[in-house]
């Protein structure tokens, strides 16, 4: 009886190991999985910054990109502006040019016609006589 009482207590306690180690296991397998879950937790942030990194360097790139294209046409509207300043000068030189062209040819016109009158008036003189009377 004494002998299989021990064979059952030694049952019981290997039973009891088995269970602990079991439960040891299944503790380290639930372990090792979270660690696997908060690995897969971390990559998928990590992985979500370097997308939100690149979304942003991409965004900033868009930025430049438009900052430099009103740049440009604002270069390029200046370039213009000053383009038909020019002109406007040249135009206005031209017409101050011809002006003055019509101003002395009408001065030249009008010394003309003085000396036409002067060679007029000489040839209408009253005879030399008549003036020592």
């Amino acid at each position: 009886k004494r002998a299989n009482e021990q064979a059952s207590d030694r049952s019981e306690r290997a039973s009891e190991r088995q269970e602990r180690e079991s439960e040891r296991a299944t503790g380290a397998r639930e372990r090792a999985s979270d660690r696997s879950e908060r690995a897969s937790e971390r990559q998928e942030r990590e992985s979500e910054r370097a997308t939100g990194a690149r979304e942003r360097a991409s965004d900033r790139s868009e930025r430049a990109s438009e900052r430099q294209e009103r740049e440009s046409e604002r270069a390029t509207g200046a370039r213009e502006r000053a383009s038909d300043r020019s002109e406007r000068a040249s135009e206005r030189q031209e017409r101050e040019s011809e002006r003055a062209t019509g101003a002395r040819e009408r001065v030249s016109d009008r010394s003309k016609g003085a000396s036409k009158h002067a060679a007029r008036a000489w040839r209408q003189r009253p005879p030399r006589r008549a003036r020592h009377a």
